[in-house]
């Protein structure tokens, strides 16, 4: 929201100002990872490798004009090749679900130039185009349990067992990758017993219409599910089994003032 208000005076981005936003973001993690690389003739390469698989991607969202602000028609079609193209972006295993979901959390507004115009556009899709899908059946996902692996050191476990206790509410930051299939989410939990970090998985009971996708992108085969950036949670339980277990309540109509960067 901030880019949208701050730096693009209230106006949708064009996928110009995305595609460009995204591949200076791109020359910012390459920076970072060949930091001890003397070569420069390799890391102009590579720069140039990155720039054009960016444009060679963004080329099949099939704008005529990419400097025009993109519409609200657009980004709420799900067919559209400009929904399609940044939800492959966005589910395959590059630096952009890591980064910008990181800047979310930590409200990191030194991203807010190059992943800002991505980011709203991402907010949209989220938040407005899953009703508009044919290719599934919207009440199997309007109603429906999610799970999501991750992991938690033992004072952030503390905090959910309150919430539980209490009924409290609470909100994941960031936009929140989640799974229809439990093996799959149970992939992405993690423990590192060096940080005092133990394996947990979500189990959250979703019954909103709105402010989730499901995506169909680099890994299909994940059923996952996005939820939108400060998605509103009640904690209903904590299971101890094999890892900590948490059963949530996704709360409808609550996180409409949240839109990433």
């Amino acid at each position: 929201m901030e880019w949208f208000l701050k730096h693009n005076n209230g106006k949708l981005p064009s996928l110009f100002q995305i595609e460009t936003g995204l591949i200076k973001e791109a020359m910012v993690q390459l920076t970072e990872a060949m930091m001890n690389v003397a070569d420069l003739k390799a890391i102009v390469e590579a720069k140039n490798n990155i720039s054009n698989t960016w444009k060679e991607l963004f080329n099949k969202a099939q704008v005529p004009d990419r400097d025009i602000p993109l519409t609200y028609e657009i980004l709420k079609d799900p067919t559209h090749p400009v929904v399609v193209v940044l939800n492959w972006t966005y589910t395959s295993e590059g630096f952009t679900y890591r980064v910008l979901n990181k800047s979310c959390k930590l409200k990191d507004v030194s991203k807010v130039p190059t992943l800002g115009p991505f980011s709203f556009a991402l907010a949209i899709i989220i938040n407005k185009t899953q009703q508009h899908r044919k290719d599934i059946t919207l009440s199997e996902f309007s109603k429906c349990l999610l799970f999501r692996g991750t992991g938690l050191t033992e004072s952030e476990i503390e905090e959910f067992r309150v919430l539980a206790k209490t009924m409290s509410k609470m909100r994941m930051f960031g936009y929140t990758s989640t799974s229809r299939n439990q093996a799959q989410a149970e992939k992405f939990a993690f423990q590192n017993s060096h940080s005092g970090i133990k394996r947990v998985v979500f189990h959250i009971q979703w019954e909103d219409a709105w402010a989730h996708y499901f995506m169909k992108g680099a890994f299909d085969h994940e059923e996952e599910v996005l939820l939108f950036d400060g998605t509103e949670f009640r904690v209903l339980s904590v299971v101890d089994e094999e890892y900590e277990e948490y059963e949530l309540q996704g709360l409808e109509g609550d996180s409409s003032k949240y839109n990433g960067l």
